[in-house]
């Protein structure tokens, strides 16, 4: 499945977050992965996916630090979660506090996974990059 779109949603008063329906099987309980993403947001995948990184990550040399501290610092920020029955996830505290995720969450889809981002941390990403046109001719020629 590819993830695309821009949906906005409100998390509720017990730390839940409603994914938009395009995003998730309705009324089926779907298990995720969510962990720190690049930037200030969080990427949540789906389990196949997730499955896949971490075989990732399992082929890695343990011999290597370099390896040791990947894996240790991304697992540490992964946190698997199911959604209930309305398609809901309990984003960890220490994942939102990092996102700076409160009240208004940005979600995004990004081909393989999602990205849950704070509005106005997304908005002051966007002002510090090129302009759309100028960011498609470089990665698209």
């Amino acid at each position: 499945m590819v993830y695309k779109g821009e949906y906005h949603r409100t998390i509720d008063e017990e730390s839940r977050l409603e994914l938009p329906n395009a995003m998730r099987q309705a009324g089926n309980p779907c298990l995720h992965t969510i962990t720190r993403g690049h930037e200030a947001c969080l990427f949540l995948y789906p389990e196949d996916r997730w499955t896949a990184i971490e075989e990732k990550m399992e082929a890695l040399d343990d011999t290597r630090s370099e390896s040791r501290h990947f894996y240790r610092t991304v697992l540490r920020w992964a946190f698997d979660l199911n959604t209930d029955e309305t398609g809901r996830i309990d984003i960890p505290s220490s994942l939102r506090e990092f996102a700076g995720l409160e009240q208004q969450v940005l979600i995004l889809g990004a081909f393989d996974h999602v990205a849950l981002w704070d509005p106005g941390r997304f908005e002051a990403y966007l002002e510090s990059k090129d302009d759309y046109t100028t960011l498609v001719k470089h990665i698209m020629s």
